[in-house]
């Protein structure tokens, strides 16, 4: 006679081949094959999702399972971000013998039915860190030192890939190895909260600065552009109403945005005349330059961006500048636009610190 030991495995996707019988199991076999089994007192008819394996030496949950091939559903440890496999056997499958919990030394015997509990797979711990940020090496190279900042950061214990960072406070650089020249600017104003903030500032630490005004914002608020003229600043235009896709407009329209602009500024500003002209978003073409010189307008371009527009954050702002600032750097920042507390913040640090290393501000040549 013959042992029948069924192995039924769930999750493996497996279908029950031709003979299966109810649950997906085969039946005893019989006639010449149960015959010639027979010869085998030692062996065991084992059927694993359809698949019928006579094999000698079962004694036990791992003996069935090494004959069967089967690979246990063992939930994985995976890393934080890439959700990389870091441990396959993490957490390992339940193992039942006729529905109750057993192991791999279980014994087993003619009749019995082994299924496995899938592992849950889970995701790896994570700490936070504080580490330092350094300058990138071509500004760290402008200063005889300089003192890096921090961030912090939160990342897989295992893997160490990095799930998130906040700098807690930005380099602060020393001296300059040579005196050199910025320019500040100063997109999307006039703002009645921010405009008045950055000219004193700018006041209080002798700056020059370019004003790249909205000629609707300039007519929404005249006595700002007049203080912004009177007060030596040189007036740029930004457009009449800050259209990104300026160079895709019709050519009467991007002279209208040009030129309206223009007038809308020394209307409101009592006069002062635009000097330079600002695409926005830097979306520059042949005719939107070409346009701006037939008014006698200098284009002008930026080579520090912070993108302060986006508030990123003060200590972002002060580092992302004195990361991208060289010598006859031109910067990028908004007055303008919304809420434009940080790039005060940024700006009260800024002004302080790079005049102390040996900056020196002038008008965009």
């Amino acid at each position: 006679m013959v042992a029948v030991l069924t192995v039924t495995v769930n999750g493996c996707g497996a279908a029950p081949g031709p003979g299966a019988g109810p649950g997906g199991t085969l039946s005893e076999p019989s006639g010449s094959s149960a015959s010639s089994a027979s010869s085998l007192p030692a062996a065991l008819t084992i059927t694993v999702a359809g698949r019928r394996i006579i094999a000698a030496g079962v004694y036990d949950v791992a003996d069935a399972i090494r004959v069967a091939g089967v690979v246990l559903p063992d939930g994985r440890l995976l890393s934080v971000v890439a959700r990389r496999v870091l441990d396959a056997h993490a957490r390992p499958a339940g193992i039942r013998v006729n529905g109750t919990a057993a192991s791999l030394t279980t014994a087993v015997a003619a009749g019995d039915v082994i299924t496995f509990v899938p592992g849950v797979d889970s995701v790896e711990a994570t700490r936070i860190r504080q580490v330092p940020v350094s300058l990138d090496p071509a500004a760290a190279a402008l200063y005889v030192s300089y003192a890096p900042g921090r961030s912090q950061v939160v990342q897989g214990v295992l893997s160490g890939e990095q799930v998130s960072s906040v700098l807690l406070s930005a380099p602060t650089v020393g001296r300059l190895r040579s005196p050199a020249w910025l320019s500040f600017t100063f997109d999307d104003g006039p703002d009645q909260l921010a405009t008045p903030q950055v000219m004193a500032l700018l006041a209080a630490h002798h700056t020059p600065a370019v004003f790249c005004l909205i000629g609707v914002n300039a007519l929404a608020h005249p006595g700002l552009a007049r203080a912004e003229a009177s007060g030596g600043y040189r007036m740029c235009d930004h457009t009449q109403t800050h259209p990104l896709n300026l160079p895709e407009l019709p050519l009467a329209q991007l002279q209208a945005q040009i030129r309206t602009r223009s007038l809308s500024v020394s209307q409101a500003d009592g006069g002062v005349a635009p000097v330079y002209f600002r695409a926005p978003g830097g979306n520059w073409s042949v005719a939107v330059e070409a346009v701006a010189r037939s008014l006698h307008l200098i284009p002008l371009s930026w080579t520090v961006d912070p993108r302060d527009w986006s508030k990123p954050g003060t200590e972002q702002i002060i580092s992302s500048v004195l990361n991208q600032l060289r010598p006859n750097g031109i910067i990028l920042m908004h007055d303008g636009g919304g809420n434009r507390t940080q790039t005060v913040a940024a700006l009260t640090r800024l002004l302080p610190e790079l005049a102390a290393a040996g900056w020196n501000a002038k008008y965009p040549s």
